[in-house]
């Protein structure tokens, strides 16, 4: 799912938002966004370019979302939000 967000600096821009996953997994709104651009395929960088963050906050986040969802690896995240998808 998309959303359109505007900017502390007042630009708006896109993005990626599972409204699923926050019950779910007790995620915060960033940790939902951050865990559906991985599921997207979006890298680190390409995450931290998208949402005006650095990167190590989104691996701070990343962190925060395996620990939530209780897997370790990234491969493991994008399974099973590929099952939630189907």
């Amino acid at each position: 799912m998309f959303r359109l967000v505007r900017e502390l600096d007042g630009r708006w821009r896109f993005t990626y938002f599972s409204p699923g996953l926050l019950p779910l997994f007790g995620l915060t709104p960033a940790e939902g966004d951050v865990a559906a651009m991985i599921g997207q395929g979006f890298d680190v960088p390409e995450i931290a370019a998208q949402r005006l963050a650095t990167e190590s906050t989104i691996r701070a986040q990343m962190k925060a979302i395996f620990r939530k969802m209780d897997v370790n690896r990234q491969v493991d995240l994008v399974q099973i939000l590929a099952r939630l998808r189907a």
